[in-house]
């Protein structure tokens, strides 16, 4: 089988799927470009026949509204057997595709909240995404809501849909934490503390001022420490968290390189997102990262974070200072408890979270779509066949 992976951004946190992919009986070719957006991660991927484009700014710096030059010619040229695209179905790589009459177009979004943006904006999706999903062979999600969304907006029911998110860690880089665990905690001066990590932006929508509050309300014992890993608008608060309180400590952002050793240096990650008026929480790459180092995850119910944790991590009501501070000191002072969560965490990464294992869901869809076969409908776990009209 012969297909054209379409890219937005390409970024190394998204290359181990599609690095397992490449490995498979597939001729996968990869169209991507360094245009837009410009960032220091951003290189060519490290996989299939790649074909770099000119990217065009239809409007704004909005990924979505993102056009490549070019990409029509290559897909009339390359004749592939499907093009899957790793853009939501609004986006204008999507309807380049379908232009250019690909025999099978995959849509590939991350979006768990579908209406956004000004009245004329909201107008424009809503229309282009019925129009597009109408003529899509089948799509991908980042999280189930996103699946039951594109099944209201008019993905056929033929079609199938799975969920699998394209920022699978690398398992390798995480597995064995105890051999970086040692100089990661000498490095940043953790000695014997019991510590908690943030690691990610510091934007008020992580919920950074509710962990805040959280923590004075824990009242935990002196060898208790509270660190946040990332930069952002909230770097000002966390020095001032820190200021008055010594174990606070905020470390600044670190190389992508480096998110092994932090991970395995802390004790317990904690993901307090936030649900705002236009987002919630589409996946939470940090859980994963934790999962696979053996560290325990207490995050909040914000939009897809509980089916990432599953049963291998402590979920919270968003805001609920009371909740969330017994869960620190609960976590912290109960040894048996921390250790099983560690070894669900472990557990849950190297199945649900295997980027060799998606791989092997993806080629599956692959497969229905390429031969019209029945209806794969989104899990959590492994995809399972249905019968096409099942509901979600």
């Amino acid at each position: 089988m012969r297909v054209l992976l379409v890219l937005g951004y390409s970024l190394p946190t998204q290359q181990a799927l599609w690095e397992e992919v490449s490995r498979r009986d597939v001729d996968l070719h990869v169209a991507y470009t360094l245009d837009i957006p410009q960032s220091g991660e951003v290189g060519p991927p490290e996989f299939g026949t790649r074909h770099e484009l000119a990217g065009v700014r239809v409007r704004g710096d909005r990924l979505t509204w993102m056009g490549y030059r070019g990409l029509s010619r290559l897909i009339k040229e390359l004749r592939p057997d499907l093009v899957h695209v790793l853009n939501e179905p609004w986006s204008v790589v999507v309807l380049q595709a379908l232009h250019a009459r690909a025999r099978h177009v995959v849509t590939h979004g991350c979006e768990n909240l579908w209406d956004q943006g000004g009245p004329l904006e909201y107008r424009a999706r809503r229309h282009v995404t019925r129009r597009n999903l109408r003529r899509t062979s089948g799509f991908v999600s980042w999280n189930s809501e996103g699946v039951t969304w594109a099944r209201r907006r008019g993905l056929p029911p033929p079609s199938p849909a799975i969920v699998l998110c394209a920022e699978l860690p690398r398992l390798d880089h995480f597995n064995h934490p105890e051999r970086r665990r040692a100089a990661g905690r000498e490095r940043w001066g953790f000695d014997q503390e019991f510590v908690f990590g943030y690691v990610g932006r510091l934007v008020s929508e992580k919920g950074l001022d509710w962990l805040l509050d959280s923590w004075r309300a824990a009242n935990l014992p002196d060898h208790a420490r509270l660190v946040f890993v990332g930069g952002g608008p909230m770097e000002a608060a966390i020095r001032f968290a820190a200021a008055a309180d010594a174990r606070i400590r905020l470390i600044g952002p670190v190389p992508l390189g480096q998110v092994p050793t932090v991970m395995a240096s802390l004790d317990a990650l904690i993901l307090p997102s936030l649900t705002t008026r236009d987002w919630r929480e589409q996946y939470g790459r940090v859980i994963t990262e934790a999962m696979a180092s053996g560290v325990p995850v207490i995050a909040s119910d914000s939009g897809a974070i509980p089916e990432v944790v599953g049963d291998a991590g402590i979920i919270v009501g968003e805001r609920s200072t009371a909740e969330l501070a017994a869960e620190l000191r609960r976590v912290s002072l109960d040894q048996a408890l921390h250790r099983s969560l560690a070894a669900a965490g472990v557990a849950r990464a190297q199945t649900t979270f295997s980027p060799a294992l998606g791989a092997d869901r993806l080629l599956g869809l692959w497969a229905a779509v390429a031969e019209d076969i029945g209806t794969v409908t989104h899990t959590a776990g492994n995809a399972r066949s249905t019968s096409a009209g099942e509901e979600l």
